[in-house]
This record gives structure tokens, sequence and C-alpha cells, in this order.
């Protein structure tokens, strides 16, 4: 992705993806930035992308989970992490990608709640 050189991505075994996004910077969570991990689905870019991950140690100022989120693994790494229930509602294959998702995504992590 252009936008975040240091990027990777894996292959999974059942198909499609899992990309990493380190760097991301946070505002009014419990830490300054975090890394973001994602799947692109088999079938991508017509399935399109649904949740993500970030540092397990991300909270609320509070402390407290977020909202629609919950611990658990990262599809094919062996890393625990913060999973957020997160969904677009529209989705266009022709245009959508992984850059359109990490858009969503930070526009969540803007959202401290």
């Amino acid at each position: 992705m252009r936008d975040y050189p240091e990027a990777t991505w894996m292959a999974l075994p059942q198909g499609g993806v899992v990309v990493t996004v380190p760097g991301i910077p946070l505002q009014g969570w419990s830490k300054p930035n975090t890394t973001v991990y994602f799947v692109l689905p088999l079938g991508y870019p017509a399935a399109k992308p649904d949740c993500f991950y970030v540092d397990a140690d991300v909270r609320l100022p509070s402390g407290a989970l977020p909202h629609a989120s919950g611990m658990q693994q990262v599809p094919g790494l062996n890393i625990n992490a913060l999973w957020f229930s997160w969904h677009v509602e529209a989705w266009n294959p022709n245009s959508g990608s992984a850059l359109t998702w990490m858009g969503v995504i930070r526009q969540r992590l803007q959202k401290c709640q």
C-alpha cells in the first residue's frame, strides 16, 4: 500500500491474506500508536474486508475495552490482539482496496469509544 510503506502481508493457508500495518498514530487512547492487522478474504476484492485488530494493550483512557471489541488471535499469526467488530456497509469491488479499508479503520480509531 503506497501510503503505508512499512505494511507487510502474508498468505493464509485457507486463502486470503493477513496485512500488518505498523506505526498507526492514535489520539486519546492508552498509547500513542499501534500496529493494525486485517484480513483480505479469499475472493477479495469482490469479497469485502471485515473487522480488524490492533495491539492487545490498546484501551480507552479509562482502561476499559472499546465498544464492540475483544481479545482474539490474529488469523495466521501467533499474536493475541484487540479485535474490533467493525464492518463497512457499502463496498465497491471496482474501487475498494486495502487502502480504502485502512481509511475505514483509521476513521474508527479516531473515535476513542
